[in-house]
């Protein structure tokens, strides 16, 4: 073979449309110039067998496609990496569109996952997890946390509803639990046992029902209806009336016991009185 024309200073060799060199290929020296090919297929390094494509195999470099221009990266097969995918923009920019396996703030052991910037972010490689919403901050500006052993909601959580009418929670339908604990910010009503309780009599309370329809401090059936019930508060006038009751219960009691023993001194005067009349009798 013999020396490609143009390219004498460097072991090139031409057959037919076959163009091979055992050496490197500088297209354009130190200033840019372009390559225009159908195809580009990798090769075996020992070998002229197809193996896997290279771009910028040991430079550590970028690969752009599209230059000044809008181009399309089209892929019939699968893609992967086995560092970070970044689209649009780098995994350490504000703005990203899908980063895999890193994070913007450039901490890749913090997230795995992340689709529009602050609005989805998936799993911590120390612990799976998810961030809605959130700012490159580790997640503490995110609006829901979803561990494996947690969920945290910022706001409010609708169940079966959008509209939670202002409360942390609200579920359209039946819910079950083995246990609700209910912390209230005021007393508990032992304050009914104290000496200084003003006791309603039982007439008050029944000219209550009377004239309302229900116990003071109970909501009515329209409240209810309109309101709801707020559990804590309704089991702590609960409490307080049957604490009422229960003074009312020790009062009947004392009174019972007090008629009790004078229906004994009333037994002992008849049969005295018995007694005086027979002899009266005799």
């Amino acid at each position: 073979m013999t020396p490609y024309q143009g390219l004498l200073d460097t072991p090139w060799s031409k057959e037919k449309t076959l163009i091979t060199t055992n050496n490197h290929v500088n297209i354009g020296g130190t200033t840019n110039r372009s390559l225009w090919v159908r195809h580009v297929n990798g090769k075996e390094g020992g070998s002229t067998e197809d193996d896997n494509l290279y771009l910028n195999y040991a430079n550590g470099k970028d690969v752009w496609i599209g230059g000044t221009k809008n181009s399309n990266l089209i892929n019939n097969g699968s893609i992967r990496s086995t560092g970070i995918l970044s689209l649009r923009k780098s995994s350490s920019a504000i703005g990203d569109i899908i980063s895999l396996y890193g994070d913007r703030i450039g901490k890749t052991s913090n997230y795995g996952f992340g689709v529009e910037s602050g609005v989805l972010y998936s799993k911590a490689v120390e612990q799976h997890r998810w961030y809605l919403n959130k700012n490159a901050d580790n997640g503490t500006s995110a609006k829901m946390e979803l561990t494996n052993n947690r969920l945290f909601i910022s706001d409010k959580l609708g169940i079966g509803t959008r509209d939670t009418k202002g409360y942390k929670l609200a579920v359209a339908g039946k819910a079950i639990a083995e246990e609700v604990v209910v912390k209230l910010k005021g007393s508990w009503p032992d304050y009914v046992f104290k000496k200084d309780y003003n006791l309603p009599t039982l007439k008050q309370v029944e000219q209550q029902i009377k004239d309302q329809g229900h116990l003071e401090n109970i909501p009515s059936a329209s409240e209810i209806s309109r309101e709801g019930i707020a559990l804590g508060e309704m089991n702590k006038k609960l409490l307080q009336k049957i604490e009422e009751l229960t003074l009312y219960t020790i009062d009947q009691e004392k009174r019972i016991e007090e008629l009790e023993k004078e229906k004994v001194k009333i037994k002992l005067l008849e049969d005295k009185l018995n007694t005086l009349l027979r002899e009266v009798k005799k």
